[in-house]
């Protein structure tokens, strides 16, 4: 499914025009990414949790050289999905 299906079937269950619907989700994922972007964790119950990891640095191997690198430390999105979530997928 893609984000046009995603939304075209979201409008039809939530009464809502498609423009309306793309509107949503768009103010939806720029919220959830602006509090992500500001340290902040996002838990929808039911659903899962968002928060950004540190990822510190780490020294690696090119594998084309086998010289040694840093690879340097940056953040990572994390997504840990709830039990309700998981209980439904898994039934």
């Amino acid at each position: 499914m893609n984000k046009t299906q995603l939304v075209n079937i979201a409008a039809r269950k939530a009464k809502f025009t498609q423009q309306q619907m793309d509107e949503a989700y768009k103010a939806l994922l720029d919220t959830l990414c602006e509090a992500l972007q500001d340290g902040e964790k996002v838990t929808l119950v039911g659903f899962g949790t968002f928060e950004v990891k540190d990822v510190p640095e780490k020294e690696a191997l090119n594998p084309a050289t086998g010289e040694k690198v840093i690879v340097p430390a940056t953040k990572k999105p994390v997504l840990k999905f709830g039990k309700y979530f998981k209980d439904l997928i898994n039934a």
